[in-house]
């Protein structure tokens, strides 16, 4: 007497039940992973993307700048190229003196992740944080010199989880350093 080969019914549903048991357990911390990796990815992006631009500007002995702009759910940056020698100016930048070369939204290549502090954390100064989440001066701008002196300011990111953030440029040298704010240890600490 031959035995059948294959899997009986119950055998499938049992299975498929260990399955779905798994699953659940895992899929929630598997989220919180994937936006964690998501908000530390985007903010070397932008720190990355800083230090290119300042090759970019020592190499053509050309001022640029990079302005943030950003809401919750959509926030992007763009590339400004001095065009009269003056430094990034916004009557410049409108009368298409100081041309802008591109913008990128941060959102196509890390989604979930937005420009801002997130709600308990305070700046890296230890003030209030910008509630836009950008603070070069007054304005929401990074000016890269070719001589290799910047805006001093920071850029704060978040995931929604309680996480955050920082790329902070510091003016007279562009020295770019990484912060992160973890909503269990409630503090920032440099990267």
């Amino acid at each position: 007497m031959r035995r059948a080969v294959g899997s009986s019914l119950i055998e499938l549903i049992v299975l498929l039940g260990v399955t779905a048991a798994v699953v659940t357990a895992v899929a929630p911390e598997w989220v919180s992973w994937r936006q964690s990796y998501r908000l530390q990815a985007a903010t070397r992006h932008v720190a990355l993307t800083i230090a290119a631009v300042q090759t970019r500007a020592a190499v053509e002995g050309v001022g640029y700048g990079l302005r943030f702009r950003g809401t919750a759910t959509s926030a992007y940056w763009e590339l400004i190229r001095d065009g009269d020698g003056d430094g990034i100016r916004a009557g410049d930048v409108r009368s298409g003196v100081d041309a802008v070369l591109r913008d990128v939204a941060i959102a196509d290549g890390f989604p979930g992740i937005g420009v801002g502090a997130p709600g308990t954390a305070s700046s890296l100064s230890g003030g209030v944080a910008p509630a836009d989440g950008i603070a070069f001066g007054v304005s929401d701008t990074l000016s890269i010199r070719p001589e290799g002196s910047t805006t001093s300011g920071t850029l704060y990111l978040y995931n929604g989880l309680g996480e955050g953030g920082a790329v902070r440029i510091y003016g007279p040298t562009g020295r770019v350093s990484i912060w992160r704010f973890g909503a269990e240890r409630g503090s920032w600490q440099q990267r």
